[in-house]
């Protein structure tokens, strides 16, 4: 019993820290929930390559929506386009990602 409610305060630990994380790009005013889920991911691991058919799949919505998302991140600079074959178009975090969120915060703030 000791053990499982050990892992039941792990679990909440994570859940409640995942949530913060997440609040830190909802407090860009630009930034909708699904694309605070991109920014945190690519933070975590910024070699990752999305799409928008990728997206479409894990936030349930239609790949437009997620294409319009990711493009809004990229006029951000925020991301950028890559080529991944001559139909589809991946996205990844742009080499400016710092400076640019950092720079989207301050505005928030001020």
């Amino acid at each position: 019993m000791q053990k499982a409610f050990e892992e039941l305060k792990k679990y909440l630990q994570r859940k409640i820290s995942e949530q913060n994380d997440l609040l830190y790009f909802k407090e860009i005013s630009e930034i909708n929930e699904r694309q605070a889920q991109i920014l945190k991911t690519i933070t975590e691991k910024p070699k990752t390559i999305f799409t928008a058919k990728e997206l479409s799949n894990i936030f349930s919505v239609s790949s437009k929506t997620t294409r319009k998302d990711l493009q809004d991140l990229v006029a951000l600079g925020l991301m950028q386009e890559i080529n991944i074959n001559q139909r589809q178009m991946g996205y990844i975090r742009s080499d400016s990602f710092e400076v640019k969120l950092e720079r989207l915060r301050r505005n928030h703030k001020e």
